[in-house]
């Protein structure tokens, strides 16, 4: 199923079949905040968006479809939850603040007016 694993460059060329426009800087966050939370981005042979968690079993890949829209709603609640429970140092929070600066129009992006989800 996986042809390659996502960089940023590819994110890049993803988002924009999606219909996402998405800077250099978003798609690190983007994939950080995965990769951070044991998950990896790829594409298959087809060029589709498809995720593997790292945690689902050891030894064993589990890949499924995924999208970028869901990437980046991922990375949004993931940075959200450790801003609402504070966890980590000053210096921490403070970078998790400057992702949430990034990350917060991205997902307003995302979300088209009429309350759905662009690419899910």
């Amino acid at each position: 199923m996986l042809k390659e694993i996502m960089t940023i460059e590819r994110f890049i060329q993803a988002a924009k079949k999606e219909g996402v426009q998405v800077s250099e800087k978003e798609a690190g966050v983007v994939l950080g905040y995965m990769e951070g939370h044991d998950y990896e981005l790829g594409l298959d042979e087809t060029g589709g968006v498809i995720r593997n968690d790292l945690a689902y079993e050891v030894g064993e890949e589990h890949w499924e479809r995924y999208s970028i829209s869901e990437a980046i709603l991922f990375a949004c609640e993931m940075c959200a939850d450790i801003l609402e429970n504070g966890n980590g140092s000053n210096e921490r929070m403070d970078l998790i603040q400057d992702d949430n600066k990034i990350l917060a129009p991205l997902c307003e992006a995302v979300v088209n007016p009429r309350g759905g989800v662009v690419g899910v």
